[in-house]
């Protein structure tokens, strides 16, 4: 299908990754999630997804 499956495809690399991190942390209210997640939880996620 020729979607992007890394985020270094969408032209994300390291640099951003705390960045988003912290926006996701702030804004979408992980904390009360089915499974928790804190910013380095999210931070994580999208360092696996690189």
């Amino acid at each position: 299908m020729g979607i992007p499956m890394h985020l270094k495809e969408v032209g994300i690399d390291e640099s951003r990754i705390d960045e988003m991190a912290h926006h996701v942390a702030e804004n979408e209210g992980l904390e009360s999630a089915w499974a928790p997640l804190t910013e380095k939880d999210i931070a994580d996620i999208f360092r696996a997804s690189l």
